[in-house]
């Protein structure tokens, strides 16, 4: 994993392409930090234009280097601290292409910057105080979006919705704390057991806000990573039937001759706005065949990965031992049962199988008619708890450091309660709940670890 600077007393100016790299129309190559409108005034022509032009206001000219012209573009300025870094920087818009942005890049670097780390220019931002960690979590998130969903929240997250909240349940906490102080110096004046219960009232409120947003992470994983569901079962039980149906077209082969499938084939879609990878895998029974057995070792190692498991059952044969093994294997995992070709199963067979399975999700259907599908994208949703309609207001929580934060602060809090209905000295309970303060406040980027910020940025990619 790649590094970043974190130093805030850091003065460097840094450069990076802004764009994707390779061919494009337009490129942008940014520029930030003390001496970034001095270098851009060496390279611009005319040089009085740009030193004389207005921040935010985009000028045209060319770069040129050595008296050489390297490219026609358009250049914007924002002078510190009114811009993206809080620092002076400058944005070149050039026509794309690996040459003409590396080039410009060379050129810039050549006149004192140096080249940007990964995320470097959202570090400084955060370290200049434009954002806090959250907001700066939700441009990553933003950029990497793979749904509308996806990319809703995290436009909610920029726009500080969960940092509010988490700094009004931090100020909650600041206000008891000082009402504890208070209590400890003054002692004469207080009435401990009045104080006591409205405390606990107060801590108990706080416990369920962030309970609340803790609920929230399952659904918010889902939006942003989206939900892998793997298509297992015996061969020729119509797994890659049900595939075609599902995504409405002739993806996979099929055939009446069991283990057509022998590699896993993938499809994208999105189910109620969530991004779906739906996999289609090698049947599983006992065979010589090398190459079938190789298909059926990618089979369960796709297993481990999926969020939801299809095992599709022939419901004129039942349930085998195979069938059995995975549901044992992968009993943490959710698994839907499907009772295919109903359509030529007699109806007393159906029912004789349906009791002979102990599980809490069954289907039953008949792929080759497409009956049953739609029951088996509303069990999906079920199961993920994914809603048809996104709550505007709804503050949800997607990164794994958010939730597992707001646990240890809920810990310190439940822990602080425990303590005052027993009695015990305020100036012990007082460490759980300044506890669960700094754990806010290090969710937000207060005072956090040098590694944890390392890790946020280091995920960004150049120029962001």
């Amino acid at each position: 994993m790649s590094t970043v600077n974190i130093d805030p007393l850091q003065k460097e100016t840094i450069a990076a392409i802004a764009t994707p790299y390779g061919k494009g129309a337009i490129a942008m190559i940014r520029i930030s930090g003390p001496d970034a409108f001095l270098i851009v005034s060496g390279l611009f022509s005319p040089k009085d234009r740009f030193i004389k032009s207005e921040t935010g206001k985009s000028i045209h000219g060319y770069i040129e280097d050595n008296g050489a012209r390297i490219d026609e573009v358009l250049v914007l300025k924002f002078a510190a601290p009114k811009s993206y870094t809080g620092e002076d920087t400058v944005e070149i818009s050039c026509h794309g292409g690996i040459y003409i942005t590396t080039r410009l890049l060379e050129a810039v670097i050549q006149k004192g910057a140096r080249p940007a780390g990964p995320g470097e220019f959202s570090l400084r931002a955060f370290l200049n105080g434009k954002m806090d960690l959250i907001q700066a979590e939700a441009i990553q998130e933003l950029i990497s979006a793979k749904s509308e969903r996806a990319g809703r929240l995290a436009v909610r997250a920029l726009m500080g919705d969960i940092s509010k909240e988490i700094e009004q349940i931090k100020s909650e906490l600041t206000d008891i704390l000082a009402a504890i102080a208070v209590s400890i110096d003054y002692p004469e004046y207080d009435n401990e057991h009045s104080q006591r219960e409205d405390m606990i009232r107060s801590l108990e409120n706080i416990a369920g806000q962030i309970s609340r947003l803790i609920k929230t992470y399952k659904k918010g994983s889902v939006y942003k990573n989206g939900i892998r569901i793997a298509i297992v079962g015996k061969p020729n039980v119509g797994k890659s039937t049900f595939l075609n149906a599902f995504i409405g077209k002739n993806r996979a082969i099929v055939t009446d001759i069991p283990g057509t499938t022998r590699d896993a084939i993938e499809e994208h879609l999105e189910i109620a706005g969530i991004p779906v990878t739906l996999i289609d895998t090698a049947g599983l029974r006992e065979t010589e065949n090398m190459i079938e057995r190789l298909g059926q070792e990618k089979t369960r190692e796709i297993l481990k990965d999926a969020d939801i498991v299809l095992l599709i059952l022939d419901s004129n044969e039942g349930i085998y031992k195979e069938d059995e093994d995975i549901l044992k294997e992968y009993s943490d995992k959710h698994v839907i049962i499907i009772l295919n070709k109903i359509d030529v199963t007699e109806q007393e067979k159906i029912r004789s199988i349906e009791k002979g399975i102990s599980h809490s999700h069954v289907l039953k259907a008949s792929f080759l008619r497409a009956e049953g599908i739609k029951e088996v994208e509303e069990m999906i949703c079920d199961i993920m708890e994914i809603d048809e309609e996104m709550d505007i207001g709804e503050k949800v929580i997607s990164q794994a450091r958010h939730k597992d934060m707001l646990s240890e602060a809920l810990s310190a809090i439940q822990q602080s309660i425990k303590e005052i209905e027993a009695g015990i000295p305020m100036d012990i309970y007082e460490m759980f709940i300044k506890k669960a303060a700094v754990i806010l406040g290090g969710l937000l980027g207060e005072n956090v670890d040098e590694d944890v910020i390392n890790k946020v940025f280091s995920q960004f990619c150049l120029g962001k």
